[in-house]
């Protein structure tokens, strides 16, 4: 059984986001989701 691995990156007023495009990583079509239990939850499989 292979399992994949999950992040889940929280950050306050987008501060995530810069440090992203420093490392090269597009999210230009990403958009900020309310931080939920159960992403929470789902990032910790």
């Amino acid at each position: 059984m292979s399992i994949t691995p999950s992040e889940l990156f929280v950050c306050v007023y987008n501060a995530g986001r810069s440090q992203m495009a420093e490392v090269g990583i597009d999210i230009t079509a990403q958009t900020p989701k309310i931080l939920t239990t159960d992403a929470v939850q789902a990032s910790n499989v």
